[in-house]
């Protein structure tokens, strides 16, 4: 039979025992997995706080919660301490959430956070529950700023990619900023992609979204399966003609539809955060069309190379992919 999930309690207990090295190997193994489970399901939130300032914010902080030996073992003690908060500092699953400092003088001098900060780095993808209930995927490479007053405002800045499952409040629309768009909804489910250099995206999946330049204050109204696209300073409406390829990130999905074997460096880096180099003979029409659900990057690689002539070399955080012929 399955052991029931540890409470909060539970784990703050384990904790401060592993800080003391009373630890226990079955409480060791019951913390071990409930880290595990989170690490799965968490998200990052980061601090402006430096790592060393930060390490040294939660040893102040756990010294305060353990009886203060003799002074002879306060060494001791703080080499425990130190090795804990760099564990716990490194983990991010540990449910321990660290508010972004808003810099506007008010913020400061309150000490209260505005909002909160999630960031993911190269090959990572992130599930946030925010605080009204709506669900927020982020993308590799991406950040999200959530303000905390949802219930005043439903409102978040992007940068980067992610796609949006919204509850729906017909008295509360829940707004999206990008560099240059604006998105508003009041219940649905869609796309945002927002990279720098490139072209700012939405797409609708499920229910009906207004999207509005924020410069030229024009605005399209889109339905599902359709995308409006800001390039060049100009916003168009079009049809999403791979879904696919829009959404199965989502679902951990890589998905290729007729690209050009030059083009697959960017989503490779991406996906899998290597460093990844294309070399393709000249006028060989090289071109990618698959989707691949939840592959290491070697395995991905060998399928490739059943579709098309190429070699590959996986060297740490470098690929290299060679192709002599399509």
């Amino acid at each position: 039979m399955k052991a029931d999930r540890p409470t909060k309690k539970q784990i703050e207990l384990f904790i401060s025992k592993a800080l003391r090295g009373t630890i226990s190997q079955e409480e060791k193994a019951i913390l071990d997995q409930w880290y595990h489970e989170q690490e799965e399901q968490e998200a990052v939130v980061y601090t402006t706080l430096s790592k060393e300032q930060f390490r040294e914010e939660l040893f102040k902080k756990t010294l305060k919660n353990i009886p203060s030996p003799a002074a002879k073992k306060k060494t001791v003690t703080r080499t425990y301490i130190s090795v804990a908060a760099s564990i716990l500092l490194l983990l991010g699953g540990l449910g321990f959430f660290y508010q972004y400092q808003t810099p506007t003088g008010t913020a400061a001098q309150s000490g209260k956070a505005l909002f909160d900060v999630y960031s993911n780095g190269p090959g990572l993808r992130k599930k946030l529950v925010l605080p009204d209930g709506s669900v927020a995927y982020l993308n590799s490479n991406s950040q999200l700023t959530v303000f905390q007053d949802f219930s005043q405002e439903r409102k978040v800045k992007l940068q980067g990619e992610a796609f949006f499952e919204v509850k729906k409040n017909e008295h509360l629309p829940f707004v999206v900023e990008t560099e240059g768009l604006r998105t508003k909804v009041l219940g649905t489910s869609f796309n945002v992609s927002s990279y720098k250099s490139a072209s700012e995206i939405v797409s609708v999946r499920t229910g009906k979204v207004q999207v509005e330049d924020k410069k030229r204050e024009s605005a399209v109204f889109l339905l599902p399966n359709e995308q409006g696209m800001l390039r060049d300073g100009e916003l168009s409406r079009t049809g999403v003609t791979h879904p696919e390829s829009v959404f199965g990130w989502v679902e951990g999905k890589l998905v290729f539809n007729k690209t050009p074997l030059r083009e697959i460096a960017p989503k490779l880096e991406a996906w899998y955060g290597v460093k990844v180099s294309v070399q393709v003979e000249s006028g060989a029409p090289c071109q990618l069309t698959g989707t691949y659900t939840n592959l290491s990057l070697e395995e991905l690689m060998e399928l490739i190379k059943f579709s098309i002539n190429i070699d590959y070399k996986v060297e740490g955080k470098k690929l290299v992919i060679e192709a002599k012929g399509c």
